[in-house]
């Protein structure tokens, strides 16, 4: 499975479809048979690069709203499926979602964890689930990942259905209907840190005895096991761990709920605090341009006093560098090399040496 997907073993045979933006570099399928069919499977198109047209400055929103007109009425090209291998999509889904008629297909980023989500609709036009899909060993081991800790999870999305499809390994999931957030300053909002803290599965245990860590010891490198030693002094409870909570991964319900999506990365035998430091590293790397040495000495100063977790300065510092670490393996696990600017940063962040011996900066001002 490529970036240019079979797309026709989705759709039943002689359907009419559309490619979003286009045919050339398709990231999205939706049939087009109907204006709501357009019109509603379009959703998911990718927001485009900014442009500027002559004078005039074509910002992503305006620039996605544009494609998603165009393709509602019937504007961009369509062609007839004819797979002669179809993959059975309906008998997949049908006895858990008998209502399912259609599927608008956003296609995931190339790469050796590469998935296809399928958003499900029925007869009325409204979304009844979603189908991940994927063919390749590391995608098909992530979609059991995020089956396994959704299943012991009490929270949306809720799994429905996981096994085999066609050559490889499909997860059925409830939908969830929210806004994605949009951070412009740190720190997190009381709700996103609740829902974090609501992730316990199990009481405190010994460091030697909790499952992340003996996990972690297996094939972390020598540098890495030693920040270890900064946690011995006390409990830590075993939590669902999320593995990519950046802001795109969560949506905001229309009462305020906090949702968590996409737990490919995730674990039902999680490590405290990981998935709150990640999200301050990744607001600080995508939202606020900070430069590695002062995320580093935010998330110390935001975990050891800031926040509930009230841990020492030595301990907040392990779970960051152990975060940044941890998070470096993940991308290079997708293919990522480490000369990326992200993974760079990374490098920084778990390599940046704390203000006068242990002491963040703001600690010292106040000395």
């Amino acid at each position: 499975m490529n970036h240019t997907v079979k797309w026709e073993k989705f759709f039943k045979r002689g359907t009419r479809a559309i490619a979003l933006p286009n045919w050339q570099q398709p990231r999205l399928y939706v049939p087009a048979e109907t204006f709501w069919q357009r019109w509603k499977g379009s959703f998911l198109c990718p927001y485009p690069k900014p442009k500027t047209y002559k004078f005039l400055y074509l910002p992503p929103k305006v620039g996605r709203l544009l494609q998603r007109v165009k393709a509602a009425l019937g504007l961009l090209p369509a062609r007839i499926g004819d797979a002669r291998r179809q993959l059975l999509v309906d008998e997949f889904v049908r006895d858990v979602l008998p209502d399912f008629q259609w599927a608008a297909i956003s296609v995931g980023v190339p790469g050796e964890a590469q998935k296809l989500t399928l958003q499900l609709w029925d007869s009325k036009n409204q979304i009844v689930g979603y189908l991940k899909y994927g063919e390749k060993p590391l995608a098909c081991e992530r979609l059991a990942r995020e089956y396994r800790v959704l299943s012991r999870v009490s929270r949306d999305p809720k799994p429905l259905k996981f096994g085999t499809l066609g050559r490889g390994k499909a997860l059925l999931i409830t939908p969830v209907f929210g806004k994605h957030i949009t951070p412009t300053q740190l720190p997190p909002s009381p709700e996103i840190v609740s829902y974090i803290y609501s992730l316990t599965v199990s009481d405190p245990v010994p460091l030697e005895a909790h499952p992340w860590v003996n996990a972690f010891r297996t094939d972390a490198e020598p540098h890495a096991l030693q920040w270890l030693e900064a946690l011995r002094h006390r409990k830590w409870p075993v939590v669902a761990f999320h593995g990519d909570f950046s802001p795109w991964n969560i949506l905001q319900t229309r009462g305020g709920k906090i949702v968590a999506i996409d737990w490919e990365y995730g674990s039902p035998e999680g490590f405290p605090y990981m998935d709150l430091t990640y999200y301050l590293l990744q607001v600080a790397y995508w939202y606020l341009n900070w430069p590695p040495g002062k995320a580093m000495e935010y998330a110390v100063e935001f975990l050891s006093h800031a926040s509930d977790a009230k841990l020492t300065v030595a301990e907040a510092e392990a779970i960051a560098r152990l975060t940044a670490y941890k998070s470096y393996q993940l991308m290079l696990e997708d293919g990522h090399l480490p000369e990326e600017p992200p993974q760079n940063w990374r490098r920084k962040v778990w390599t940046h040496e704390l203000y006068c011996n242990g002491s963040t900066k703001s600690q010292e001002k106040a000395q």
